[in-house]
This record gives structure tokens, C-alpha cells and sequence, in this order.
């Protein structure tokens, strides 16, 4: 008889995320991704199978990433490590819940396969419960638990007292331990981009408010310039993950050879993050007040299938799509066969709380996810798409279940946005949907052409409560650009609209794409012009340098 031990952390976002304070963030990420790891320094797992004893040296795994693992052993070895594992994860990450089994076969496999169903009760959630406490006890303010610590900090505003609960205080204690430090997630997240982890070649930064200061232990996030504050936290899941186990364990007999497809994917992915991030991110390296270059991008989770950040704005999508591109590259062929992978991105302001943020980023994902599930039937690798939003609300709001609905007039069926978007033409071909290149050559073509971009400000003002106020505005925009002398300045522009799938162009009426009521994910006539505007008004899209007609004023056709 085998016998295995899954362990699989749960809700690390939410564990991550708990206080809205990036220090803290960075202190949690960096306790959840030494949980299971196995390159020394940052494992936990090593630690507690070092205290065990040399016997347990021999075990095999069939898993071990971040933040989940499952071995094979001795009913007795396996019991006793279950036993010191889950004090130790709830003594060190208190509050984050995990998922543990314990499963028995006549082959390993078989042992690993019932070890996952006997799988599920949550545990480690009892430090989220506020306990009842008198008068004299002080809360938390920022999560309005029982204040268990308190720390004292001063900065350029002065001095601050923070009141921490269980739960914070470990994530503030690993935070300050790090400063002036490279943490585990971010030597991830660098890979081969940084020389060597000691020297310190990059800084990512620690906190997000100009006035908690900028030096070599605490660098401030490096913003596009000192009046833009704006953010994005970006989500991407893979997608397949479960047919390539599926598929490949089946003619698998043994720990060792799911272990080893695990490591590739995570390996495969981990290249493709480290490659997006050179590519994308460190050539936008700010320059701090102590001299060092700050990434413009904050790594909260790197896992095998779950990658969470948080980018400057204008900077997201173009990682996004380049990291989604890498993915499916480095994931082709051999061992793993190929795989995909959905991306939500949530643009805010520096002020919106990292919770808030990243469930609207998980929720675009899930939307553009959906697309790629609809297209596709059987075992047939999903397309990557891409959703993105501009959030300037503070509620946590789910994108589907209300976001997308105030983008549509019940009346005429028209909704201000054509989200999804497809990765690249395979994609297109397979969901129906337009691509990023599309959209972006939309955004650089109504940003070239003057008076395109006021006249989509004002129309979209209309385009939810007042479709035919908004038809109105665009066709005296086209109507003034339509005269003789100024008819070039549209050319472009209805190349671009044809390129992204709308053919015929009305100087009447607002373009929408062709009507997609059978789409399941969003069954409107949609518009990617305010989509296109959101890229120009984050900077992700600038007007032409030497452009002619960029040069001219804007009109407005009021």
C-alpha cells in the first residue's frame, strides 16, 4: 500500500491583500511563495522535513510549488509530517487558509488521486473572526481585528503608531525584516534580468504614498511623473493546466513523472515572466532620491498558474500581452505540449485598496476566460484573451455582475465596450473577438486625429443614458473633418475602425462592431472606441511624435 500528503494553500490574495498596506503586502507574498519551494532559502517545507529527521529525506513528491505540495512516504511519516506541517503554517501564516488530504492506494498515483478527493475542509480561517473584546481593547482600524502589537514608524509627514492584529503583525514583522532587501517573490519575478540577487542591481518598491518618503530601504513606487498616480493590477491564469494532467498522467506510473511536468510548467512560466518583465517593465526603471533604479511593477503572486501584479499603468497592457505571448511560446512542445492563459487588468489610482483591486482583476480575467471556454469544444487548447477596465470607484465590484451592465443601453442594446480581447489572430479566428494589435492601432489612430479624441470624451458621456446624444456628437465630428480640406484627417482613422471588424462607417451614428447577441459572455452590440479611449487617457497610447495633423488643436464639437 502507498500513501500520500496533498497540502495546497488557499485565498492567498486575500492573505496577501489583508491590511491595504503595500509593506505588508510585500511581507505576506513573500511568507506565502517560501511555503512549499524548494531552492533553500526560501522554504519553509525544507525547514520543518530538516526538523523531522534524516528519514524523511527519502520522500517523494509529486508536487511542490509555492504554495502546494503532495508527498508519498510511510503511513507514520506522512502522519507525523502532516501533524508538524499544519502547526507550522499556522503559527507562521496565521490566517491563511489551506486545504490538506490524506490518501491511500495500491499505487502511488492511486494514493496521490485519493489524497486529492479526501481534499477540501478549509482550515487555518479563525484569526479572520473579530473576537468579542471590552472597552479597553484596542482595534486595528485598518482590518478591525484585536490589536495583538503596535509599531511606530516616521516618515517626511511624521510620526505614525500602526495597531496590528494576529494576522498583520507576522506580515508587518517579514515586511520590515525586508527592507533594503530583494525578496523571494521579486528575485522571481527579476530571474536571469538581475547579475546576480546580492548586488542588488534593481529595487521593487515598498510603498505607494509619496509622503511615506523615497529612500535606499523603502524606494516609492516609480510613477509616470509626479501627477500621475495611476496603477494596475493585473491577473493571469492558465488555462489547460488540467488537460496536460490529464493527458500526460494518464500513461504516467510514477510521482517522479508528474513532479517533473509540474516543474517544467512552472519553469516555463517563470521564463516567460522574467522575459516580459526585461522587455516591458525594467527599461521604465525610475531613478529614486537614493540613486537606485525602482521596477515601475510590485510582484505579489508568482505561482505555476496564478500570476498577480501590480504595473504602472500606462505600462500594463503591453506587459500583459507580451507575458501572454511568452506564455504560450515557452509552453509549446515537448513535456508540456502548450498551453494558454487569461488576463484581467484593473486600472485605478494609487489610493483604490489592493483587495478591491485585484477582485476586479480576477474578474476580468474570469470574463475574458469565459470567451475562450465558449469557443472552444472538447480538449482543444483555449485562446488567450485579454479584459481590461478603468475603475474609479472604491465599492469591490464584480465585472460581469456589475460592471458590464451599466456599460449598456437596455434600450438600444449598445454597450460601451467590446471586451474581451484576443491575443493574436489564432485567437480571433477562434473566439470572434478583435485582437489587442487591432485595438491598439484603433487607440493610435483616433490619438493622431485631430479632434477624435474630445469628440469620443463627449460622446461618451451620452453613450450609456443618451445613445442618440452620443450619435450626434460623433457625426458633427465627422461632418466637420468630412469637408474637403480636412478629409485626409479621417483616412486613418476608418482604416483602423475597418481593420478592428467594422466595415461600413457612418458618418450618423457611433461605430459598433457587427451585432454579437449570441456571444454568451457579452450579448450586445459593442464599441471599441471608449476602449481605445482608455488607452489614450492612461498613456498607454500617445499621439505620433512628428505626426502633422498631431500637432493641430483639438476641436471640440459641442
Amino acid at each position: 500500500m502507498h500513501y500520500a500528503y496533498l497540502f495546497e494553500a488557499k485565498g492567498i490574495q486575500r492573505y496577501i491583500m489583508a491590511s491595504g498596506k503595500l509593506r505588508d503586502l510585500t511581507g505576506a507574498s513573500d511568507l506565502a511563495a517560501m511555503l512549499a519551494r524548494s531552492d533553500g532559502k526560501y522554504d519553509l517545507l525544507g525547514d520543518v522535513l530538516q526538523a523531522l529527521g534524516p528519514e524523511y529525506r527519502d520522500l517523494h513528491f509529486a508536487r511542490r510549488a509555492s504554495a502546494a505540495f503532495c508527498v508519498l512516504g510511510t503511513s507514520d511519516q506522512l502522519q507525523a509530517l502532516r501533524t508538524l506541517w499544519r502547526l507550522t503554517v499556522m503559527t507562521a501564516l496565521p490566517g491563511l487558509e489551506f486545504t490538506d488530504g490524506f490518501g491511500a492506494g495500491p499505487e502511488p498515483l492511486k494514493a496521490v488521486a485519493d489524497a486529492r478527493k479526501n481534499s477540501g475542509l478549509r482550515l487555518n480561517s479563525a484569526a479572520d473572526i473579530a473576537p468579542i473584546g471590552g472597552p479597553a481593547n484596542a482595534w486595528a482600524p485598518l482590518t478591525g481585528r484585536a490589536a495583538i502589537s503596535a509599531k511606530t514608524y516616521t516618515s517626511a509627514s511624521g510620526t505614525e503608531t500602526v495597531l496590528l492584529d494576529s494576522v498583520t503583525a507576522p506580515l508587518r514583522d517579514r515586511g520590515d525584516a525586508l527592507q533594503g532587501q530583494m525578496d523571494g517573490v521579486a528575485a522571481r519575478m527579476l530571474g536571469t534580468a538581475s547579475p546576480a540577487e546580492t548586488n542588488m542591481a534593481y529595487r521593487f518598491p515598498r510603498n505607494l504614498d509619496p509622503r511615506e518618503g523615497d529612500d535606499e530601504k523603502n524606494p516609492l513606487f516609480p510613477y509616470r511623473s509626479t501627477s500621475d498616480f495611476r496603477i494596475a493590477v493585473v491577473h493571469a491564469d492558465l488555462s489547460g493546466l488540467g488537460e496536460a494532467f490529464r493527458e500526460k498522467g494518464a500513461a504516467y506510473t510514477s510521482p517522479e513523472e508528474l513532479l517533473s511536468l509540474a516543474t517544467a510548467i512552472e519553469t516555463a512560466v517563470l521564463a516567460a515572466v522574467n522575459e516580459a518583465t526585461a522587455e516591458c517593465l525594467l527599461p521604465h526603471c525610475g531613478r529614486n532620491h537614493a540613486g537606485l533604479l525602482v521596477a515601475p511593477v510590485r510582484p505579489i503572486v508568482i505561482g505555476g498558474d496564478d500570476l498577480t501584479m501590480i504595473v504602472r499603468a500606462d505600462l500594463a497592457l503591453a506587459f500583459t500581452r507580451r507575458l501572454l505571448v511568452l506564455i504560450e511560446e515557452k509552453t509549446t512542445g515537448g513535456q508540456i505540449g502548450g498551453l494558454s492563459a487569461s488576463a484581467g487588468i484593473a486600472f485605478a489610482h494609487k489610493g483604490l485598496p489592493y483587495l478591491t483591486g485585484y477582485g476586479l482583476a480576477d474578474s476580468l480575467c474570469s470574463h475574458a476566460k469565459a470567451a475562450a471556454k465558449s469557443a472552444v469544444k472538447g480538449d482543444a487548447p483555449w485562446p488567450s484573451t485579454i479584459s481590461f477596465h478603468h475603475q474609479t470607484q472604491t465599492a469591490h465590484e464584480d465585472y460581469g455582475r456589475d460592471i458590464l451592465p451599466l456599460l449598456r443601453n437596455a434600450a438600444s442594446g449598445k454597450v460601451a465596450t467590446a471586451n474581451p480581447y484576443a491575443l493574436d489572430k489564432r485567437a480571433a479566428s477562434a473566439t470572434g473577438r478583435p485582437t489587442i494589435e487591432q485595438l491598439l492601432l484603433l487607440a493610435q489612430a483616433i490619438a493622431d486625429t485631430p479632434g477624435a479624441t474630445n469628440a469620443l470624451r463627449e460622446a461618451k458621456e451620452d453613450a450609456i443614458s443618451a445613445p442618440n446624444a452620443a450619435d450626434v456628437r460623433w457625426h458633427r465630428f465627422r461632418t466637420y473633418n468630412s469637408q474637403e480640406k480636412r478629409r485626409g484627417r479621417l483616412t486613418r482613422l476608418d482604416k483602423a475602425l475597418a481593420g478592428i471588424g467594422i466595415a461600413s462607417i457612418s458618418n450618423g451614428s457611433l461605430p459598433h462592431l457587427a451585432d454579437s447577441s449570441t456571444d454568451p459572455v457579452a450579448p450586445w452590440i459593442a464599441s471599441p472606441l471608449f476602449d481605445a479611449l482608455v488607452l489614450i487617457d492612461l498613456a498607454a497610447v500617445t499621439p505620433s511624435s512628428g505626426a502633422a495633423l498631431a500637432s493641430e488643436p483639438q476641436e471640440t464639437m459641442a
